[in-house]
C-alpha cells in the first residue's frame, strides 16, 4: 500500500492535470479557456473513503493545478477538523493554503449542530457576500454558537497538537504490533488520530468483509 500512495504522489496528480488538456475528456473549456467549474472539493483525510492520507506533496500539486486554472480550492474539515488529525485542520499537514474551509460537527463537541466557513476576504466581503445572500440549515443559533465558542475555548487550554500526535502515535505503534502478530491486518496507517486499520485475507490485500463485519 505505501508504495502505491508514494507511487500517486505523482501518477495521480499527473492524471488529475491531465484533465484539463483537452475538452474531450475533460471539463476544461479550450475556447473560452476556462474550467466548467469554479470549485474543486478536497478531503485532506478521507473519512468515510477509508482515513487514506495522501503523499505529502499531492495536495501541493493538486492545488499548482488548480491555481493555473482559476479553480478554487475548497478544503473540506466537516470531519478532521479541529485537531483530530493533529493539526487545527488536517490541510495544514500538506502546506497548502485553500481559498475556501467548510466546517462542523466537532465545532460544538457534538452538543449541537452547527456548521461554519471561512473563505478569502476577495470571495467573502460583505460587497461579495452580503446578509442573506444565503442560508444554511446549521447555522448560527444561539445554543450552537455558545456551545462553539465554548469548545474552541477549551481547544486553546488544551495543547491538542502536542497530546493528539503523541496519543496518534502510541496508537499507531500498537496497531503495528497487532499487524505483526495477525496476517489478517493489511495496511495500517494515521495522521494523529485519525488511524485506520485494514481487515484482509491472510494474503493482507483482500479485504475481508465477513471478518470486519464480525460481532465479537
Amino acid at each position: 500500500m505505501g508504495k502505491k500512495l508514494d507511487t500517486c504522489d505523482y501518477y495521480c496528480a499527473g492524471q488529475f492535470e491531465k484533465l484539463f488538456e483537452t475538452e474531450y475528456n475533460s471539463f476544461w473549456d479550450s475556447r473560452a479557456n476556462e474550467s466548467e467549474f469554479a470549485a474543486f472539493y478536497v478531503e485532506p483525510v478521507q473519512a468515510t473513503g477509508g482515513y487514506i492520507i495522501p503523499p505529502p506533496e499531492y495536495f501541493k500539486r493538486i492545488k499548482k493545478v488548480l491555481d493555473e486554472r482559476n479553480v478554487l480550492m475548497v478544503d473540506d474539515e466537516i470531519q478532521m477538523g479541529f485537531f483530530r488529525t493533529g493539526k487545527f485542520w488536517a490541510l495544514e499537514h500538506f502546506g497548502v493554503k485553500p481559498n475556501i474551509v467548510v466546517f462542523g460537527k466537532a465545532m460544538t463537541n457534538g452538543l449541537n449542530p452547527l456548521s461554519g466557513v471561512w473563505a478569502e476576504e476577495r470571495l467573502i466581503s460583505p460587497q461579495k457576500f452580503p446578509p442573506g445572500s444565503t442560508h444554511s440549515t446549521f447555522s448560527a443559533n444561539p445554543l450552537g454558537t455558545a456551545a462553539a465558542l465554548a469548545t474552541l475555548q477549551w481547544i486553546e487550554q488544551q495543547h491538542y497538537e502536542e497530546k493528539v500526535m503523541k496519543s496518534g502515535a502510541y496508537f499507531l505503534e500498537r496497531l503495528q504490533d497487532l499487524k505483526k502478530r495477525h496476517k489478517t491486518i493489511g495496511d495500517v496507517s494515521g495522521l494523529g488520530l485519525a488511524l485506520r486499520i485494514e481487515v484482509t485475507e491472510s494474503d493482507r490485500w483482500t479485504p475481508n468483509k465477513a471478518l470486519a463485519d464480525k460481532n465479537i
